[in-house]
């Protein structure tokens, strides 16, 4: 399949997607964007099939590797592959801004392939408005299978009994994060097609510079002194949630 530009088509604005009855439907369907959750209004799609990363790449030490490759799932397509170098806490990501100035609930999904179970993998979603930054986490770490989220202390609440996630496998997992910039909570996660209310818990906000704006940032952080993989595909920043 050669590369292109990235199909909104594909994106279904305001409605529920299709389901997901098993992992196995998740590596057959080539689109790759399966959802049980209502999605919002689609603002930035990214399924790198134009050969771009469409972000910057940040990293603490020179990864081993970054850029497009072969979608190791999908044949004939492609993927984001972010590599790490091989020490303690390194890390690499994906982050992409995007002007924007209405608080509302708005969402990041994506599909994440990681196969190592030395790293922990982090879904960032931010806003920034009125010299505030609002700062919500999803992590989960894939050597002891846990789930966190940055509270509004600027730490990590443990939520495993919630949200016990699949890392690794060999196979991309979808996940969803919605978080409401009105309230300052998070409002939900989906994960392989199961949604977790998460309503309960606030995010982080910090003082900030920066100019309004959504920003998503993606990307994998090693536990020991070895390198870890993470694929990301089809990335996609929703407003206006339900």
């Amino acid at each position: 399949m050669s590369r292109g530009s990235a199909d909104f088509s594909n994106v279904r604005n305001n409605g529920i997607a299709h389901s997901v009855p098993s992992a196995s439907e998740l590596l057959n369907r080539p689109d790759g964007i399966i959802s049980m959750d209502v999605r919002g209004q689609c603002i930035l799609y990214n399924d790198f099939e134009d050969g771009s990363e469409n972000g910057a790449i940040t990293f603490s030490a020179t990864p081993n590797y970054f850029g497009i490759a072969r979608n190791n799932v999908f044949p004939g397509f492609w993927s984001l592959r972010l590599s790490t170098n091989a020490g303690i806490n390194n890390n690499v990501q994906l982050e992409h801004k995007v002007p924007y100035s209405v608080s509302d609930k708005s969402g990041l999904e994506a599909l994440l392939y990681c196969n190592i179970s030395n790293a922990i993998i982090k879904v960032r979603l931010h806003f920034y408005k009125d010299l505030v930054l609002h700062e919500a986490i999803v992590r989960f770490d894939t050597n002891d299978s846990k789930t966190y989220i940055l509270n509004s202390s600027g730490t990590f609440t443990e939520i495993t009994s919630l949200i016990d996630h699949d890392f690794p496998r060999p196979y991309y997992q979808q996940v969803k994060l919605v978080v409401d910039f009105t309230t300052g909570k998070y409002v939900r996660v989906l994960l392989n097609g199961v949604i977790f209310d998460l309503s309960s818990y606030d995010y982080r906000q910090s003082a900030t510079i920066i100019k309004p704006a959504i920003e998503y940032k993606i990307g994998i952080e090693n536990i020991t002194a070895t390198a870890a993989d993470l694929f990301i595909d089809n990335i996609i920043v929703t407003i206006q949630e339900p």
